[in-house]
Formats: C-alpha cells, structure tokens, sequence
C-alpha cells in the first residue's frame, strides 16, 4: 500500500507543509510510490513546501517498482513542484526517486512537469531508474531545475530511465536548468535555461559568501557539505560572459568546440601617465594586476620608447575579453632631459712655442647619460693644432699643438664638441685654444760696493713681471 497517495489523475492541487524542525517519512509497500501521484494527464499539483525557516524534512522511499515520489508500478506522473526544506526520495527496484515507477509493461510512460525551485533534494533513483525522471524504461521530460541543492543520481540522472538487456532506456526531452546547485549521474539530453544549450560550470566556493550568477540569487551557498556549486550556464561570448559573484565578479564562455569553461579576462586599461621625462631613476607604467596575466617591460630608466606585453599565465583555460588569446601590448616613453646649466668653454693660454699633445676636461657633465655618440667641429684658421689630433673620450678633449712663431701672438682656434646621448638632449661645449707671446720682462738690482776684505755681499734684484729671478756666475771669485 501507499504510504501516502493522491488520487490517480487528481484534478486538485495538496500542498504538503513540513513543519520547521520536523522529520517526516513515508516507505510504501510492493507498486507503490512513497507519495504516490499517478497519472501523466493530471492538471492537479503536488507542491511541497516548507515553513519560515525551511528545516523541516520529508524522507520517502518507495515500494518495489515504485518512486520515491510520483508514480507507482507502470505509472507516470506530472505536476510535482518543490519549493524548500529538506527532502530525500528513494526509488524502489528499477524506479525513479522523483518521477515514474518501474514500466514494467512498456506502456510508455513518463514523469513530466517535475519542477524544484528551492531547498535541499535528494533524489535516487534505484537500478536502472533516474534520480528525476523515469523509472525502468519511463521518459522523463519537461524537468526544471531553478533554485535549490539537488542531488540526482541512479541508472540516470535526470531524464529518462538507463536501458538494458531487459528494458530499453526512457527518452529525454525539456530539461531546464536556470538555477539551484545540480549534482547528477547524467542529463538525457541537452539541458537549456529556457532558451539556450547550458553547460555544467564547477565552481570553488567558501561556503559562506552568497552566491549571484548573471543578476540571478537563486542560488545556495554551497553544495551540501561540500566548497562546490554545480551550476549549468549558457554559452554566452567573451564580449558578453556569464557573470559569476562570489565575494568577487569572475567571467566565463563556453567554448563548444573543444567542450570546455574558458575564464574570462578583462585586459587591463591603459596607464594614466604615458610619457616621463628622464631623471634617473625607474620609471613605472602602471598597469592593473592580475593572477590571470604576466605584465613584462613596464619597469624602465634609461629614455626611450618601450613596449609594455601583457600575456595570459594560461591561455589554454583563460580569454581576453575580445575572444582572443593573443598578448596585449602597451607604449609608454621616457624623454630625454634637458641640461639645467649648461657647460662651460673650456679657455687654454699657451705660448706661441708651445707643442706636444694637450688635454681638456669638461666639468659639469651629467651623471647617467646612457649610450652616447659624439661630434668635433673644429674653427682654426690659422693651422694652430695639429691635423686629425682631436680626439674626445669621457669629459676629456685631447689635441696636438703646432707651435708658432712671435708674429702669431693672439690667434685662437676653437674646438667644439657636441654630445648626442641616449638620456639627454643634445648639447655642446668649447675649448678655445689661444696662442700667447711670453712678456718681456725688466730686471732693476741695485748697485754693490764691496771693500777689500769684506766677507759678504748682496744684490737686490725685483721684476716688472710675474717670472722667477735666478742669477748665474762664472766664478764667485772677485
């Protein structure tokens, strides 16, 4: 007998109300559902629902060959709806958890208009019979699953019966999954929200974070007592991603091709400064990080224009927000700096018979001028230094001498030397060469009158010049 039965082809709608903190059970005896529905043409609805709080519990296990819930021996069933609390139908020999009994006479027939909008379900179906759908051999069609924690697990999951040797396996047709947490055996067909093909998305979760997907809540936070949610989402494109909140938003797509979730990510925007001036020290274009990317080349110091790549860490399992894989690249510049003060000239007297090599030292030259390449223009119209003897090297301007006669006093030649380097604009300095005559210089001594026998003697000698006095003598000996 039954535990619990409807009247076959009911034209009513029961409501079953499990009352909070309450354990309610059903076992049906030999054809019998646990709470029994038969009649695939029924308009009458079986909804079960909890109170407040949604803790109370409904275990039902059917007889052999008969659901949990829904039909008994070659019985289909429709219009089951449940909303929340607790409840665990187990089929009975080759029977559904939610849906047909055993067909054991090929009468053909199915579960329909099975919907779970809310709670917790466990739903097993026995042999070959499906956790939610048909028993041996029933269709199962017309399943909706929005809401709630359901396990579905038997010879199949949701949809039509497993076949064998002895039965042929139940069709499936018009599964929906447009929410809840789904976790079953198999699908007897492609599944839909509604509208599109949806695929089943594994996600890790704490536990605790509420849980919103593409603007829907209607979803647990976990699944039993496992960090998972099985959730079925649509394709959609990685333009227009599934958004999936947990605490924080991540995307996905689906790529139907190789059958697999693909991670959506949002290539980082362009940096807010672009373009620096060179002081020596790094410069950084700063882009947003990420676990999903690698940024590389946005660290520089020298001037330049360089290449920022960004590229995904998995580009197997993860998309640009385009659809693409491929990296994204950014340009940033560091411009070269301009001297504050400039160099000074360089101004070197020598004598007219001057020669040799000579040198020059700049001061003031910057610190850090990265590469650097150098140019010499040389103004001497006068033959003053030495042909092809300029050379330049580190602050440091080396040339030769000629020598002239007195008649060349006063001339000059120029030497100017211009710097291009990697981090400073391009600038100049002179070394200015002049030839000099040596100055005539007075001697003045006074007079010295020396008695015979005197011991010592003195002069007294000054110059009109800046040149040092010395004396010679033949003999010291008057």
């Amino acid at each position: 007998a039954a535990a619990f039965k409807i009247a076959d082809n009911s034209t009513g709608n029961v409501t079953i109300t499990l009352a909070d903190g309450t354990t309610n059970t059903l076992i049906s005896g030999y054809a019998c559902a646990g709470l029994q529905k038969n009649g695939g043409t029924s308009t009458g609805t079986l909804t079960i629902q909890g109170e407040t709080a949604g803790t109370g519990a409904l275990n039902v296990t059917g007889g052999n060959s008969g659901a949990g819930i829904g039909g008994g021996k070659d019985n289909s069933c429709s219009n089951i709806t449940i909303s929340s609390s607790t409840v665990t139908a187990t089929g009975g020999y080759d029977s559904a958890g939610i849906g047909t009994g055993c067909d054991v006479s090929y009468y053909g027939i199915s579960a329909s208009n099975i919907e779970i909008s809310g709670g917790v379900v466990i739903a097993t179906g026995n042999h070959y019979g499906a956790g939610i759908g048909g028993g041996g051999s029933g269709n199962g069609t017309s399943i909706t699953i929005s809401g709630g924690t359901v396990t579905a697990t038997g010879g199949a999951g949701i949809g039509g019966s497993a076949g064998s040797f002895m039965f042929p396996g139940g069709s499936s047709s018009d599964i929906v999954i447009s929410g809840g947490s789904l976790k079953t055996t198999s699908i007897g067909c492609i599944p839909t929200d509604g509208t599109d093909p949806v695929y089943l998305l594994e996600l890790t979760v704490d536990g605790t974070s509420a849980v919103t997907i593409n603007g829907n809540a209607n979803y647990p936070k976990k699944h039993f007592d496992e960090n998972k949610l099985y959730v079925y989402l649509p394709a959609k494109t990685a333009a227009a991603p599934n958004e999936v909140t947990i605490g924080e938003t991540t995307k996905y797509t689906y790529d139907t091709t190789n059958s697999k979730w693909l991670t959506v990510v949002e290539a980082p925007e362009e940096a807010e400064t672009t373009s620096f001036t060179y002081d020596g020290t790094e410069k950084t274009y700063a882009l947003a990080e990420s676990d999903y990317y690698t940024i590389s080349g946005n660290k520089q110091t020298n001037a330049g224009t360089y290449t920022v790549t960004v590229a995904l860490n998995d580009k197997e399992n993860t998309v640009w927000s385009d659809g693409t894989t491929d990296d994204k690249t950014y340009t940033f510049t560091i411009a070269k700096a301009t001297l504050d003060t400039p160099i000074n000239d360089i101004v070197m007297d020598f004598y007219l018979d001057a020669t040799g090599e000579k040198t020059a030292t700049a001061s003031g030259l910057p610190v850090g001028m990265g590469t650097e390449t150098h140019t010499i223009d040389i103004t001497d119209d006068n033959g003053i230094i030495a042909a092809n003897s300029v050379v330049y090297g580190q602050g440091r301007v080396r040339f030769t001498l000629n020598g002239f006669d007195t008649e060349k006093s006063g001339i000059s030649a120029t030497i100017k030397v211009t710097l291009s380097s990697q981090n400073y604009n391009d600038f100049s300095f002179n070394v200015i060469v002049k030839l000099v005559a040596k100055n005539v210089q007075t001697i003045t001594a006074d007079d010295v009158i020396l008695t015979y026998g005197d011991k010592n003697g003195k002069i007294t000698a000054t110059t009109d010049g800046d040149g040092a006095i010395s004396y010679s003598t033949t003999s010291d000996v008057i």
